[in-house]
């Protein structure tokens, strides 16, 4: 199986562990299938799938076979692992994406959406733009498969914000890595209570499941429909106050598994 250099995998699972990088890759693949299973469908059942943030192709290695029934596409805003996906992932189509909308696909481009730990990275605003974007790239009756740091990855609530998850829904920890961490600034780490993704992603998509530690056991897989009616796209969302944190944090997560 081709092999990333240690830099790009670092960028994926955290550190250089080739071992965790292919294993997680497919048990990812394995998780993405049983939660589409909630919607009685499979992954050969896909014409046009979507990996949104495929880094440098970490679950995309493992679905060749996708290719024999659809069209695989990955994109990602790191552009080095995208040259490398180009050259290594022949039977998959990338594009290098930007921080912020929109996508090179046409209006409903996919039935498929996949990602594995992306909004939990990103902070409100740029969650409801990408939400919209997405709606407007996946058919109607297609799914999406989108990943969250729900009440599993608190586990022990190692930054303390538990109660504040529960009142206000969504939780953006600004300027949690260190200096030299290898990704934007915007790239930080944001927690989601239940409560709130059924009541705001729901703006955009219909609920069909809510799997708890359905990724990797530490975070919740989510499994969106566009419904074939006409669904109101919410206005763009403006920013919130700054909450009061006492300080801002700098510490990284410590398990390469989160």
């Amino acid at each position: 199986m081709p092999s990333p250099s240690d830099d790009l995998i670092a960028r994926v699972v955290g550190g250089p562990d080739r071992t965790w990088f292919y294993w997680t890759g497919r048990e990812s693949v394995r998780e993405t299938a049983r939660t589409l299973a909630i919607a009685g469908r499979s992954l050969s059942s896909f014409e046009s799938i979507l990996d949104f943030g495929c880094g440098c192709g970490r679950m995309l290695l493992w679905m060749e076979e996708q290719d024999k029934t659809g069209v695989l596409h990955g994109t990602d805003v790191d552009g080095e692992a995208i040259e490398w996906c180009r050259r290594h992932i022949p039977y998959a189509e990338f594009s290098v994406n930007a921080a912020e909308p929109p996508l090179p696909y046409d209006d409903d481009a996919f039935d498929l959406v996949f990602n594995h730990s992306v909004f939990t990275h990103i902070d409100e605003r740029r969650q409801d733009e990408w939400l919209t974007e997405l709606r407007r790239i996946v058919r109607p009756g297609g799914l999406l498969v989108l990943s969250t740091h729900g009440e599993v990855a608190l586990a022990d609530d190692p930054f303390g914000i538990r109660e504040r998850l529960q009142t206000e829904g969504i939780v953006f920890l600004d300027n949690l890595h260190p200096p030299d961490f290898p990704l934007p600034d915007w790239y930080q780490n944001t927690y989601h209570a239940p409560w709130y993704v059924f009541e705001h992603w729901g703006k955009w998509f219909d609920i069909r499941g809510y799997v708890p530690g359905g990724a990797l056991g530490v975070q919740d897989h989510v499994l969106l429909e566009l419904p074939v009616g006409d669904l109101k796209v919410p206005a763009p969302l403006s920013p919130r106050p700054p909450a009061p944190q006492g300080g801002r944090l700098r510490r990284r997560l410590t398990s390469r598994r989160a």
